[in-house]
């Protein structure tokens, strides 16, 4: 385990917060020179602490459906459950690939356009697959809400300061986006903190093209912002997908807000099909403090919830970056662009 001081735990809120701006405005807030926050971010890097700078983007702007699968597994071998892994990664449409512990095996992520192409593949891989799952939960990912990793800095308090401070995903107007805008998107989700002289050049597009396109992207709400991906096991912290089934529905919002102001509560999810009444994922030392949080909530609400289940991924397979958008894709990635703003 590494144990950050507070400075560092700063940086790291303040990085997730907007990591692309600059280390002279992250300096400011944490009160340290420059380069020193430059020393102390490049050793976040080795230690593996910070895995990437990422950009929060929206598909559903695009008008893409987020499909979601649960999986659990029976009759596999180490092999098998390899081979099948390896066929989701494969598998164009997914986004997100993960080996889960708790109530799931595997979960998956699909973002798609037209359900009934994607229908033949899938039908393909369950009957290949279908006896090996004793178990397959499926639901619509509708929207969701994203709060601050604001526990690291403030880890005591039972309630969050910076509530107000979220991003939002989905349910919002549609728009296009050209291959410029797709090859940007696609540099900056990998790498958010790439300067804009160097994605200009890589593009040969000018900076002042690349600064427009990027500030139409976030206008349109097709980039949300721009985070950072921890790794929490370095840490000693674990991240829990948190499941709640309610009995009383009445005390549904009541129970929400409660929750969300929690500082340790990462984001929120609203879908359906197979799915709970209320979805959160909340970063946690372990399980004995989830069932703690759990414990309060049903404290605070009694008789309102039936159960709750929950699961952490313990290895990330795919996040997809260049294949978010397959159809884009068949347009022609090396045509002309057009590097009109």
């Amino acid at each position: 385990m590494i144990n950050l001081d507070t400075k560092d735990r700063k940086i790291l809120y303040y990085l997730d917060k907007n990591s692309r701006q600059s280390f002279s405005s992250i300096g400011k807030k944490v009160g340290l020179h420059r380069n020193n926050i430059i020393k102390r971010v490049q050793k976040l890097k080795d230690e593996g602490v910070i895995f990437k700078f990422f950009t929060h983007f929206d598909p559903t702007r695009l008008g893409y459906q987020i499909l979601r699968f649960y999986f659990v597994l029976q009759y596999t071998s180490p092999s098998l459950k390899k081979q099948i892994i390896d066929d989701l990664v494969k598998n164009k449409y997914s986004m997100t690939v993960n080996s889960c512990e708790g109530n799931i095996d595997l979960s998956a992520y699909f973002i798609i356009k037209n359900i009934y192409e994607f229908q033949k593949i899938w039908d393909k891989f369950l009957c290949k697959y279908r006896d090996y799952f004793s178990k397959t939960y499926f639901s619509f990912w509708c929207n969701s809400y994203m709060y601050n990793y604001t526990f690291l800095i403030d880890n005591k308090s039972v309630k969050r300061y910076d509530i107000d401070n979220f991003m939002k995903f989905g349910g919002g107007k549609r728009f296009e986006m050209d291959i410029l805008d797709l090859q940007i998107l696609k540099i900056i989700f990998s790498n958010a903190r790439k300067p804009t002289i160097e994605i200009a050049k890589e593009l040969n597009v000018t900076t002042s093209t690349i600064n427009s396109r990027i500030r139409n992207l976030e206008k349109k709400g097709i980039i949300n912002g721009y985070g950072l991906w921890i790794n929490f096991d370095k840490l000693d912290y674990n991240l829990y997908k948190l499941d709640i089934f309610l009995r009383d529905g009445g005390q549904r919002n009541k129970m929400n807000n409660y929750i969300l102001n929690n500082p340790h509560v990462r984001s929120q999810y609203v879908s359906i099909g197979d799915c709970a009444d209320l979805e959160y994922e909340i970063i946690l030392k372990n399980v004995n403090y989830l069932h703690e949080f759990m414990d309060n909530v049903i404290e605070k609400f009694p008789d309102s919830i039936k159960n709750y289940s929950y699961f952490n991924s313990i290895k990330m397979h795919k996040l997809s970056a260049y294949d978010l958008f397959p159809d884009y894709l068949n347009k022609g990635i090396n045509k002309q662009i057009n590097t009109k703003n």
